[in-house]
């Protein structure tokens, strides 16, 4: 009876777990233009797989090539996720510190 209600409980949240897993890499409002996740662009550009984006890798984003020195924190020539990530973050709070409004939290 406990394992029958132990899989009868888990159920929803494996079914929820795969439906994000689906859609994750796609973010925005209903009724909006799909974009990206943060993710999924990262991955797009990293087109040897290796985790980081190199400078090469970065041309191909002009927007990232024109801040890869800001954004390369340890200064070795690569974007770690976490560096991107951070960026990213930062960004937001300037953002919102401009319009007067807290950055929301991820």
């Amino acid at each position: 009876m406990k394992r029958a209600f132990l899989i009868v409980a888990m159920f929803p949240a494996l079914v929820f777990a795969q439906a994000t897993k689906v859609g994750s890499d796609i973010v925005g409002a209903p009724g909006s233009k799909p974009k990206a996740s943060a993710n999924a662009r990262i991955n797009k550009l990293d087109t040897n797989q290796d985790g980081m984006i190199s400078r090469a890798e970065a041309a191909g984003n002009p927007k990232l090539a024109k801040a890869f020195n800001r954004i390369d924190a340890n200064k070795d020539e690569q974007l770690s996720r976490e560096e991107l990530m951070a960026f990213k973050d930062k960004a937001k709070a300037v953002r919102a510190a401009k319009k007067g409004t807290t950055a929301p939290a991820n």
